[in-house]
């Protein structure tokens, strides 16, 4: 049940944090190489992790509970 309404706020967490991770370094232009790379392979795994989460069993009970609502 908790999962139902916390996954969409993870992920906008994610987002969030990744748009400020990324904001400082090509914005700010702060940072280096190393967090350059960290930020990119961040990125890529929290797109794969989320989309393998989006696909996957569980988040398909939370995509029909949003659309019972909506309904």
């Amino acid at each position: 049940m908790v999962a139902g309404w916390l996954m969409p706020v993870l992920i906008g967490l994610s987002i969030l944090l990744l748009g400020r991770s990324f904001y400082i370094l090509y914005v700010q232009r702060r940072g280096n190489r190393v967090s350059t790379i960290v930020t990119w392979l961040s990125a890529f795994f929290v797109a794969g992790y989320w989309t393998w989460r989006l696909v996957g069993g569980a988040p398909v009970e939370w995509f029909m509970t949003c659309v019972s609502y909506v309904s």
